[in-house]
């Protein structure tokens, strides 16, 4: 199919949902040449290990007149979401928001009958945020976090977004979502740190979801995770990954997952 018209390439995109949270799997273009494979999950969920099923089309512009992409910028694969495709402000074409915001505009664009894959929903780990849901009768007070810092040779403190150092006695308790810890020689230097997203008490659980938003406090993060992994009755939510105490334990010491999806974690 060969698409030149403005109105018909945006049907074509409307019919595709725009390839919202889809992906770039590959770029090959030179001075003369552009190909671009281009496809979205059409069933399946993004838990990992669970199946899926993918739409992919290929893309061939022809009369290319401009394209602004960089590949230090953006690299295609199936790991990475986009967040969509759509026209450019002007001119006939397409303009890909990824990572980085890329544009190109032709004459006409010839797209490839959908090619469907049925594969595996690969495991991801992210390096900034997990969700915990452990035994407990309480959630843990904001002196918890400060002594077992400090056993492990971190000198932390509470703070609010780009705020000083607060005391103790002034953390809300048992609300102090919302709050950062930060190593104190630091606080004058940051905005953040890492971040009490949310704390709740469930009867007899606890909640808690936590996000790092200081890089270079990652030696601290580390640690707070082994904290957390001595917790009874501990479930870790990490990225698309669910682990039980054992695995978690396993993970963080010897970054492994969970065996079933260690077999998959190289399913492209």
């Amino acid at each position: 199919m060969i698409i030149d018209d403005r109105n018909k390439l945006q049907d074509w995109l409307d019919q595709n949902d725009w390839f919202e949270d889809g992906y770039i799997s590959r770029i090959n273009s030179d001075s003369s040449k552009i190909e671009i494979a281009l496809g979205l999950q059409t069933s399946g969920t993004y838990v990992a290990g669970d199946p899926k099923t993918l739409k992919e089309f290929i893309i061939k512009p022809h009369g290319i007149k401009t394209w602004t992409y960089d590949k230090s910028n953006f690299t295609p694969g199936y790991d990475w979401c986009i967040a969509n495709v759509v026209l450019p402000e002007n001119g006939f074409g397409l303009k890909f928001d990824t990572p980085s915001i890329f544009e190109l505009t032709c004459e006409s664009i010839e797209i490839s009958e959908p090619k469907i894959i049925e594969t595996i929903t690969k495991p991801w780990i992210s390096d900034r945020e997990f969700f915990v849901t452990a035994y407990g009768s309480e959630i843990p007070k904001p002196q918890y976090w400060i002594d077992s810092l400090k056993e492990n040779g971190f000198d932390i403190g509470f703070r609010y977004y780009s705020g000083e150092l607060k005391q103790i006695y002034d953390i809300p308790y048992p609300e102090y979502s919302g709050y950062f810890i930060q190593r104190l020689d630091r606080i004058s230097k940051t905005e953040k740190g890492i971040f009490f997203k949310s704390l709740k008490q469930d009867k007899d659980k606890i909640r808690l979801s936590i996000e790092l938003e200081d890089k270079d406090i990652d030696s601290i993060w580390k640690a707070l995770q082994k904290i957390i992994s001595t917790w009874k009755g501990l479930q870790v939510n990490c990225g698309n990954v669910t682990f039980n105490d054992n695995d978690w334990n396993v993970y963080l010491e010897r970054n492994i997952l969970p065996e079933k999806l260690e077999k998959i974690k190289n399913v492209w």
